[in-house]
């Protein structure tokens, strides 16, 4: 999803990093087996040997094209839903009986660009760069951070805590 409607693409070692890290997660939980690398993991998803339909994937899909959430919502919900039904492999869209369209790719990447110009980058990953001690990029963080963030801030440099507002 990143690599389609992200800023811009991740590199192939940004990538594969990112599996990576993900897969170490995995492994601490317990997850097999864990691709190791962006086109692994690609691989994996595409032509997973267990994937078929059922009645709960079909209850499942029914509930996530039609959530219960008020009409104004709703419709902007669905230009996301439709957009990232657009990036699904066919084997899967075919197995859930969805239909992908590249227009609905392109107005899904025109609402993402526009969230993201509206709203900034998430307060939580503004809140993980300070708790791991990242440098955080100027510009992109329009929102307040996240309940109980000045504490975050204050333990991690007292000197520099903001207000979460």
């Amino acid at each position: 999803a990143y690599q389609t409607f992200g800023p811009e693409q991740l590199s192939v070692q940004e990538a594969d990093q990112f599996v990576t890290e993900q897969a170490t997660i995995g492994a601490l939980l317990g997850a097999s087996p864990l691709p190791l690398t962006a086109r692994e993991l690609s691989a994996w998803v595409a032509d997973h040997p267990a994937l078929c339909a059922s009645d709960d994937q079909a209850s499942a899909t029914a509930f996530l094209r039609d959530p219960p959430l008020p009409l104004g919502v709703k419709l902007g919900y669905r230009l996301l839903s439709d957009a990232a039904v657009s990036i699904i492999p066919s084997r899967i869209t075919d197995i859930l009986g969805l239909h992908p369209s590249p227009a609905r790719s392109r107005i899904g990447g025109s609402v993402v660009s526009g969230l993201r110009w509206t709203l900034g980058s998430s307060p939580s990953w503004h809140l993980a760069l300070v708790r791991a001690g990242a440098p955080v990029p100027s510009g992109l963080f329009r929102q307040p951070l996240p309940p109980g963030a000045a504490e975050v801030l204050r333990a991690a440099d007292p000197s520099s805590a903001e207000s979460p507002d």
